[in-house]
């Protein structure tokens, strides 16, 4: 009923600019000007009247027609106004949608983490790979080395020919063993391999079973610091 209503509104419409635009229809004739209107029909007058002659002069069926390509138009602007981009939004196409949708459900925070606990491992392992060459260099345990609490980043050096360890303390390069006298006297005995904690050099033997070898560092503590009624 509400669609009727209109074609039948664009009927009286159509039929009302047809009879408007036409002198005879309006009672107005000539202005005397070789029988010219005063005002010359718009274009687009033309192209209805042309439209009804193509349908057999059939005012309401051009009504319904050009009420449904009013619609069809006026649906495609709502559709388009729907997909038009928000203001500030940026518009991804080809190559960028692309890689975009095959990150898009990444767990960000997940892979954070993973990469910290990676480069960690990494860190450690390097740490780990230094420690063992700078002991290798002065005949020591590496394992006592690692050790040594809070002891500065080492660094791998060749000084003419020859390799040597250094750490970096406020921006310079200090001798690693001039480093360990320094902070670390009372390791020393523990960082020499077969070195009893009064300095004194043995060659370990095997009597029977053998025993877990002790923690170097932890030996070297208890030999110095006894607390008293332990044995």
């Amino acid at each position: 009923m509400y669609k009727l209503f209109h074609v039948y509104a664009l009927v009286l419409l159509v039929l009302r600019l047809f009879r408007f635009s036409d002198p005879a229809a309006s009672g107005q004739g000539s202005t005397g000007n070789g029988g010219n209107t005063s005002d010359d029909p718009p274009s687009w007058l033309d192209g209805l009247r042309n439209l009804i002659s193509r349908h057999n002069n059939d005012s309401g069926r051009v009504a319904e027609l050009l009420y449904q390509e009013n619609y069809t138009h006026r649906q495609r602007i709502r559709d388009l106004e729907g997909k038009q981009t928000p203001d500030g939004a940026t518009v991804l196409t080809g190559d960028e949608a692309a890689r975009w949708q095959a990150v898009k459900d990444v767990d960000v925070p997940a892979l954070t983490t993973e990469r910290d606990t990676l480069k960690q491992h990494v860190a450690t392992a390097e740490r780990e790979r230094i420690g063992n060459a700078a002991a290798k260099l002065y005949d020591w345990e590496a394992t006592v080395l690692l050790q040594l609490p809070n002891l500065p980043e080492i660094k791998l050096l060749e000084q003419n020919g020859t390799s040597t360890a250094v750490v970096a303390v406020d921006g310079k390069d200090i001798l690693l063993p001039d480093y360990i006298d320094q902070h670390y006297a009372a390791f020393k005995p523990a960082l020499q391999p077969g070195t009893q904690s009064n300095g004194t050099r043995y060659v370990s033997q095997s009597a029977g079973t053998q025993r877990p070898a002790a923690d170097p560092v932890k030996r070297h503590i208890d030999s110095r610091y006894k607390v008293p009624g332990k044995q």
